[in-house]
């Protein structure tokens, strides 16, 4: 690939939650006492995603090869069947998160929440251990990757004697640091009240009105890693190289590598870059409703997006929550 043929690409920035919104409309992600009243509780990391390009390419896997006789010349049209290959943001981070045993960090700081441990205490404490799991310099091999099939069809010149000629699409190293933008957390409660007839949905920490700011989250800022990934580049066609040059620059695109953070200076961007993830309070509103018909079993992001993140002054009957209890997903 020469200079003038390498793209070039700005610098985008995303974010990521774990666990996911959609997850935690199912009770079994919160961690809760044996009562099935509560209280349940959930902490949630948020982190955010600064990819920038890489000046390193290579090759993925020869979709077809080209040759032609010592002396001749060949100039035909090839229909080129080939796959693209891409580990996503989303599953590189899920299956890192999980082999750390965040899970089990996390339910165990939010049970002790539970029991009257602070907020801030175990956060500190959860992203030292995200920190440490970042430190370790290695390469991982991804089982699964996002495949695309394609097919082409293109103009194949090959001039006589050059021996044999491999089309394979072209990658770009793309490099994607990881900072530990905040953790939220909340406590949701059914309380009984009327002589424990009824029962009143309650969190904690509570929100004074609909339009009041959140206070339920711990700031932090704290870089924590870089993952360095291949990317196909553009609208992933082929290139036509020699083999020689194929063997030279293949690549795997499962493979991912993990890296200390460049930047190694906390900083909290604030909140504004989540206004499109779900809060708890909206999330904790479609989990745990008060009325049968308002139960579901399936969200998407969008519709949690839609909730209020207010808490209606709605009561249940004991029953009826038991009820529920029996159903529940």
């Amino acid at each position: 690939m020469t200079d003038s043929s390498k793209p070039s690409y700005r610098p985008t920035m995303e974010t990521f939650s774990a666990p996911l919104a959609v997850s935690l409309t199912h009770e079994s992600e919160w961690s809760t006492t044996a009562s099935k009243l509560g209280p349940f509780g959930i902490y949630r990391l948020n982190l955010i995603l600064k990819h920038r390009p890489l000046q390193a390419f290579g090759y993925g896997d020869a979709a077809e090869h080209v040759a032609s006789s010592t002396g001749t010349e060949l100039s035909t049209r090839q229909l080129i069947r080939f796959e693209t290959e891409q580990i996503k943001t989303s599953s590189i981070l899920q299956e890192h998160l999980e082999s750390m045993d965040l899970t089990s960090t996390v339910n165990a700081g939010a049970e002790a929440k539970v029991a009257g441990l602070g907020s801030a205490k175990f956060a500190g404490v959860l992203a030292e251990h995200l920190s440490s799991a970042f430190r370790e310099t290695r390469t991982i091999e991804f089982s699964k990757s996002n495949r695309v099939s394609m097919e082409r069809e293109v103009s194949v010149s090959v001039t006589g004697g050059s021996g044999p000629s491999v089309h394979s699409v072209p990658y770009q190293r793309w490099a994607m640091s990881v900072r530990l933008s905040h953790i939220d957390y909340l406590e949701v409660e059914y309380r009984k009240i009327n002589g424990g007839f009824r029962v009143r949905r309650c969190k904690e920490p509570a929100l004074a009105g609909a339009r009041a700011s959140h206070s339920n989250f711990i700031p932090s800022g704290l870089p924590l890693g870089e993952f360095r990934r291949w990317r196909p580049i553009g609208g992933a066609d082929t290139n036509l190289i020699s083999v020689a040059d194929y063997n030279n620059s293949h690549i795997n695109p499962r493979h991912v590598e993990l890296l200390p953070p460049r930047d190694r200076k906390a900083k909290f961007y604030g909140l504004q870059n989540f206004r499109n993830t779900p809060s708890l309070y909206k999330i904790s509103n479609a989990t745990f409703p008060l009325k049968a018909s308002q139960r579901r079993t399936a969200w998407s992001d969008a519709e949690l997006l839609a909730l209020l993140d207010s808490e209606p002054r709605e009561t249940a009957w004991i029953w009826e929550l038991r009820r529920q209890s029996r159903r529940r997903v």
